[in-house]
């Protein structure tokens, strides 16, 4: 889970200060990002704090390319357990489950233009793992079973400035998912030329989408969009 959050950005816009708030103190510009991950609140990713680090990334294009914000892999599910049998087998059962997630952000604007273009990408991959396995000296069994899939989820900004009112589009979209699940079986009985393999795989996709937002973003997004 993510936010971003900015503050003070009205006189880089072109916004001009008000009458009735001149003996107030100007608040500094600043924008970030917030992280949570599993109900923790990680520390928050800050962009840039002051005006000039702001035009410092502006006019050097520093987060113009896809910059990691969160990397990282977690094992979701460790499962060890033996199982008896009524006829007097023991079959080991496991089960793991990880999941891989990386964020990334990339911004590009144009004070000449007065425009600007984010995309923050949330990607991510999980495979779960169960195997059951017999041995009883006489013979073995082994089933294996995996289940993987990966996708992102992408949140684009388009922001334009140069009149009032300002029009924003935001847009939310989710590629397809291949989603893979493969089935291994292995048997084989001590003594004898009894050997037996197999593997089953099977492929089910996942149809992409897009998000609806409110009415009004529709509306700013079909006018900007029309104009690309």
């Amino acid at each position: 889970l993510w936010g971003l959050f900015a503050g003070g950005l009205g006189n880089v816009a072109g916004r001009g200060r008000r009458c009735n708030d001149a003996s107030q103190e100007e608040e500094e510009a600043t924008a970030g990002m917030r992280l949570m991950l599993m109900g923790a609140e990680l520390r928050p990713y800050v962009f840039f704090v002051g005006t000039s680090e702001l035009m410092g990334h502006v006019w050097s294009g520093t987060g113009s390319e896809p910059t990691p914000a969160l990397q990282g892999n977690l094992l979701m599910m460790d499962h060890f357990q033996y199982v008896a049998l009524l006829n007097g087998l023991v079959v080991e059962l496991k089960l793991q489950g990880v999941i891989s997630l990386d964020l990334t952000g990339s911004i590009q604007i144009s004070l000449w233009n007065r425009n600007s273009h984010s995309v923050v990408k949330t990607s991510g991959a999980a495979l779960v793992q169960a195997s059951a396995a017999l041995n009883s000296g006489a013979a073995s069994s082994n089933i294996q079973v995996n289940v993987a899939g990966d996708t992102h989820l992408e949140f684009i900004t388009d922001l334009e400035f140069y009149e009032k009112p300002y029009k924003m589009c935001i847009q939310m979209t989710q590629p397809g998912l291949v989603l893979r699940h493969n089935v291994r079986k292995h048997e084989g009985v001590t003594g004898r030329k009894h050997l037996v393999r197999t593997l089953k795989k099977r492929f089910q996709f996942i149809a992409g989408k897009s998000y609806a937002l409110h009415r009004k973003n529709c509306e700013y997004c079909s006018i900007m969009l029309a104009e690309v």
